[in-house]
């Protein structure tokens, strides 16, 4: 496989999405969380240590940053 080859299977930004991907998200706001759901959420996130720049460094340079 060439690289970046799998790139071309996924679509683009920019393109719309399928419909079923539109249901799939927008059932996404029938979901409720409980407190504990946010609490267990919020421990499982404070145990992740971010490393690294959220952008590449050559990404800023073609970018102006």
């Amino acid at each position: 496989m060439t690289p970046g080859a799998e790139a071309a299977d996924r679509p683009h930004p920019r393109e719309p999405e399928p419909p079923e991907r539109l249901e799939e998200n927008a059932s996404s706001v029938e979901v409720e969380l409980t407190r504990e759901d946010l609490t267990e959420i919020g421990e499982a996130l404070a145990g992740i240590q971010i490393q690294g720049d959220r952008d590449p460094t050559d990404h800023k340079r073609m970018t102006g940053r």
